[in-house]
């Protein structure tokens, strides 16, 4: 009997203190703010348009880049160098936005030059859209010209122009005023 007047004491005590302790509902306590943990601090994209193109009579696009999908290389290897643009023209509807570019060149020297289709075997691959909108195009393998107007060497900038001919599967198009600045990557 003596336990059970002391589990009884106990929990009579506890009911007490709980009832006097202000809970989350008291309407007496404040609630606490809420936390913003956004990362305004971002790297992943450069925050501005560092590249862009025209494609066929009037489909523009400036682009804000990524990154991790923008960069240039020279190979020693094989004297080539590869340019890849990657980002958004985040001024077109969502599904229309992304846009990958690829120049390929080569042999060619390390350094800025004009190169093309017939002299440096300069291609461009080109993805616009995404889902239903993603659009492939490839050069025709015999306009391409890529104009690289600063070469800084690995840690520098590589800038320049590109203009093509592309086709898809059934229709050729013009890519004109193209126009990038990417890091340059060992």
């Amino acid at each position: 009997m003596k336990k059970l007047s002391s589990i009884i004491l106990v929990l009579a005590m506890a009911s007490f203190i709980l009832a006097i302790t202000p809970g989350c509902d008291s309407g007496g306590g404040t609630t606490p703010t809420p936390q913003d943990t956004t990362d305004n601090n971002d790297t992943t994209t450069t925050g501005t348009v560092e590249a862009g193109f025209k494609i066929g009579v009037a489909d523009e696009f400036d682009l804000v880049l990524d990154k991790n999908l923008s960069y240039a290389t020279w190979d020693a290897s094989d004297s080539s160098m590869y340019i890849s643009i990657g980002g958004e023209d985040v001024t077109r509807p969502e599904n229309e936005q992304k846009a990958l570019i690829e120049l390929n060149c080569g042999p060619v020297p390390n350094k800025a030059g004009t190169y093309n289709a017939s002299n440096n075997n300069a291609t461009i691959g080109l993805q616009t859209g995404s889902g239903i909108k993603e659009q492939q195009f490839a050069s025709d393998g015999l306009s391409c010209t890529i104009k690289i107007e600063e070469w800084g060497g690995p840690g520098g900038r590589a800038k320049g122009t590109f203009n093509a001919k592309v086709k898809d599967i059934q229709n050729s198009f013009d890519v004109k005023n193209g126009y990038f600045d990417v890091e340059i990557r060992d």
